[in-house]
């Protein structure tokens, strides 16, 4: 996340405090390895499970939308290069309209899939829709809602409306992440993760309302008189221990048994059956959100503590790129579920790879180079693989499991050297910001022929 000379300071400072606790880490290995009371788990990365909820295809609380259509976006990581190209995307799904969806493409988006920075921006999104809701309950229609306009200091194309601030996507944290590294370890009681997680829930979900939680956006299958408002949208984390992709949703905090998080600096308990459908709705979106982005040794990890082991146990999450830096798992995951026959999968790939493989240096890469390409080259050989199949590997998913027609677009940055070179820090200026924005949009403009064909000739994409 931190790319400068201030960075490899960082992780040569840290790495001796690493070291010089290798004896107590070696001396506790039976403590970091708690066996769980259910093999499933130990098994297999766990999904999450739709059907526990309503379906998002709800023509009562979603009527903006077609219920045979589905789409589902996924978003890279890649700090505030990610939050604001993904911002950019969405605001060009935002113009993008067709004479066979009843609304924008935006409105007619179910699934969000995100790790790390590209939550940032996908967070912004959903706080502008849930405050547009909350001020037009009786909605209809989503149209007059402009997500480019409330980043820019309205909710809606016909009027203002104030609240207590709006999310911004240019608010600088890297300073702040570095001295509260340095307070964390020295001062008893300061977690920087708690302090960046603060920053991000009054800049980025800036609410004026009530605590977003997981169940404002997850309507459990068991609540008649609730109804889907929301796409549903999934934060991914890294485990620790055994690098599955954890996805927030309540059917996972209720398989993995999750019974206490801290938000604001504080414990809370998880409580109630985990058979009940609601267990685990009144998590906080900031922590996942923020847990999505706890990039190693920048970020401290989220620990959650659970009840699936014969003795208390932990989770220690980090960045959801160390597992899967595209979002892709859940995505796909989600539109397998679906039972909408036609499916869209919108990939925002924000990562600014190491194509080449020769180096113009004869040296030897010295330590603090190595251990931070260490974090890298894992997500370089997961791209390089995936990326040039994956449009063929959602097509032959999707149709393999029912779909009528399918449709993948991959947008990256690949071709636009100017944002390439944007940090993936928690660090920008307006200047680059608005680049991204820009780049965004177009990137959208771009593939339009392809959207354009898929709503006027579903035979083109159609599953044979």
């Amino acid at each position: 996340m931190i790319n400068s000379v201030i960075s490899k300071i960082i992780v040569i400072f840290f790495t001796v405090i690493l070291l010089s606790s290798c004896g107590v880490l070696q001396g506790n290995r039976d403590y970091l390895n708690a066996k769980a009371n259910d093999r499933k788990i130990a098994a297999a990365p766990l999904n999450v499970d739709l059907s526990r909820y309503q379906s998002v295809q709800s023509p009562e609380g979603r009527p903006w939308q077609r219920d045979d259509l589905v789409v589902a976006v996924a978003a890279s990581g890649g700090g505030y290069r990610a939050a604001n190209l993904t911002a950019g995307i969405l605001m060009g799904l935002e113009r993008y309209t067709h004479p066979q969806l009843k609304s924008r493409l935006l409105d007619e988006v179910d699934y969000f899939s995100t790790v790390s920075g590209g939550g940032f921006g996908v967070g912004a999104y959903m706080a502008s829709l849930r405050h547009f809701l909350y001020n037009n309950p009786d909605t209809t229609s989503l149209e007059s809602l402009s997500f480019e306009n409330y980043l820019h200091g309205g909710i809606s194309k016909t009027k203002q409306v104030k609240v207590e601030s709006l999310p911004r996507l240019t608010a600088s944290y890297t300073a702040d992440v570095i001295k509260n590294l340095f307070k964390a370890r020295f001062v008893a009681g300061v977690h920087s993760g708690e302090i960046l997680e603060q920053q991000l829930e009054k800049d980025i979900f800036s609410e004026p309302y009530d605590v977003f939680r997981l169940n404002d956006i997850f309507i459990s299958a068991d609540e008649p008189s609730a109804m889907v408002k929301l796409p549903y949208w999934v934060a991914n984390a890294t485990i620790f221990q055994n690098g599955a992709i954890f996805p927030f949703t309540p059917d996972i905090l209720a398989r993995y048994k999750i019974v206490k998080y801290r938000y604001g600096q504080k414990d809370y308990p998880l409580e109630g059956s985990y058979s009940d459908l609601a267990y685990g709705g009144e998590f906080p979106l900031v922590v996942a959100m923020r847990t999505s982005a706890n990039f190693p040794i920048a970020v401290p990890p989220t620990t959650l503590v659970s009840a699936g082991c014969d003795q208390t146990c932990y989770l220690h999450l980090l960045d959801g790129g160390l597992a899967d830096n595209l979002g892709i798992n859940t995505a796909l995951n989600l539109l397998e579920q679906d039972k909408a026959p036609h499916k869209v999968l919108i990939i925002i790939d924000a990562y600014r790879d190491n194509s080449e493989p020769y180096s113009a240096s004869g040296e030897q890469p010295g330590n603090a180079d190595f251990l931070i390409r260490l974090g890298e080259i894992g997500i370089d050989s997961a791209r390089n693989r995936l990326k040039p199949q994956l449009r063929q590997i959602t097509r032959s998913l999707l149709c393999a499991r029912g779909a009528q027609s399918v449709l993948a677009i991959y947008l990256d940055i690949d071709k636009y050297p100017e944002a390439r070179a944007i940090s993936t820090s928690l660090d920008i200026t307006e200047t680059q910001q608005k680049l991204l924005l820009a780049i965004g949009k177009e990137l959208v403009e771009n593939v339009k022929p392809d959207l354009d064909k898929f709503f006027n000739e579903g035979a083109h994409y159609a599953c044979r």
